[in-house]
């Protein structure tokens, strides 16, 4: 059952960064640097996953 926790965890933080990432390429792109939104991204996703404890 852990497994498919962790596969359904994981699966939902690619989903959310992929979502993430067509709205900035949709509104932000002339405005915001790409190399921010990726670091902003990693962090966010590496606080999330410590805090549902992947």
């Amino acid at each position: 059952m852990d497994l498919v926790n962790q596969v359904f965890t994981t699966g939902a933080l690619f989903l959310w960064q992929a979502l993430l990432l067509y709205v900035y390429k949709e509104l932000y792109a002339p405005r915001l640097p790409i190399r921010l939104l990726l670091f902003i991204l990693l962090t966010l996703s590496i606080v999330i996953g410590i805090g549902i404890g992947i």
